[in-house]
């Protein structure tokens, strides 16, 4: 089978947490004392804490013209990693543009736009994600700022793994790795040095990058990478011949990504339970599974979920002799499988 492309998909936007409007109402009116402190606290807590994060992002946007003009371009930087977080990729584009062009400070420009590379790989918009990566590329030994030039680092990486240059991914990741102390975010660098050789099929189960991960994203301090990592391990061991591990994983995992409301991580495990349970002969179980994935996907878009729960359920339906179920399903599955192929060639173009 093929797998979808973690590249594409991995640090997309998944929903917006529930009850966020009801917290935000309650700091409204909550004066700032110290803007810098709440706006680095802000960052702090985006990917550790995110409805504390949207708590304090709203004191900020409410108090929005006391800040100065440097601390209001942060605030758009913040504002702009929320936007891409809710998959609202046009408001999140504007901004990070407007940043990159016009904020007139060279560390907030280059983080918007290591932003921006990464939100162009997740919408497909090669042609302009690999122009800009070309330029970061020329522009990196200039920038001084270690978390900019950290953050530049990791999204080169995750550009070239994007394009099939698995050897280019991995060393823009061991970089970022060899500058994490600096930039203290020792977690990030061991994430996407997973996903480089995940995109590259360089990474097994018992891969050491994997528990090298694992050991840098503890749950209670890096809960979202945490979470990604274990759903990569799952991944691999339902398509591995592992089935009873995935499950068994993906079990474990379920409470978390149900509370944390980010819908990849949900379709990813949902894909490997389907293909895990169907490894196993549990056809009734795998079907219900993959018809949840169909339920929540469009056939309209390319959706690599929807093309592994289109695959299952045609293995499932021939197994059982539907000759007319499975054709149908099978028609589904291969028009989804060469939008994918159509999308890796224009990556690699």
């Amino acid at each position: 089978m093929l797998r979808r492309s973690s590249s594409l998909v991995r640090w997309a936007a998944g929903t917006a947490l529930a009850g966020c409007l009801c917290l935000q109402m309650a700091h409204a009116a909550t004066p700032i004392a110290n803007p810098e402190a709440l706006l680095k606290q802000t960052w702090d807590l985006q990917v550790t804490d995110h409805p504390r994060s949207l708590q304090l992002l709203a004191q900020l946007n409410q108090h929005a013209a006391s800040l100065t003009p440097d601390q209001q371009w942060h605030l758009r930087l913040l504002n702009a990693w929320e936007a891409k977080y809710e998959s609202d990729y046009d408001k999140s584009e504007a901004l990070l543009k407007d940043i990159a062009q016009h904020s007139g400070n060279p560390q907030l420009a280059d983080r918007a736009s290591a932003m921006l590379l990464s939100q162009y790989g997740i919408t497909r918009h090669y042609t302009e994600a690999f122009d800009l990566a070309g330029r970061l590329a020329v522009r990196l030994p200039q920038v001084t700022d270690t978390k900019a030039r950290y953050a530049l680092l990791l999204n080169l990486s995750q550009a070239m793994g994007m394009a099939g240059q698995t050897d280019l991914a991995v060393r823009y990741a061991r970089m970022a790795m060899a500058a994490d102390s600096a930039a203290n975010s020792q977690c990030y660098a061991a994430a996407i040095l997973v996903e480089a050789l995940w995109d590259g099929h360089r990474l097994k189960s018992d891969s050491p990058e994997l528990q090298q991960a694992f050991d840098a994203c503890p749950t209670a301090t890096e809960p979202l990478y945490n979470r990604n990592i274990t759903v990569t391990l799952a991944d691999l061991y339902a398509h591995g011949g592992q089935p009873r591990k995935a499950l068994d994983l993906l079990d474990r995992l379920q409470s978390r990504a149900d509370a944390s409301g980010y819908a990849l991580n949900k379709l990813t495990m949902l894909e490997a339970r389907a293909w895990a349970l169907a490894a196993l002969g549990e056809d009734d179980a795998a079907r219900k599974v993959a018809l949840a994935i169909v339920a929540a996907g469009s056939s309209r878009d390319f959706n690599p979920w929807l093309k592994d729960a289109y695959e299952v359920l045609y293995h499932i339906e021939k197994k059982q002799g539907h000759a007319a179920a499975a054709l149908d399903y099978y028609e589904k599955y291969a028009a989804l499988d060469k939008a994918y192929l159509d999308d890796v060639n224009a990556r690699a173009l």
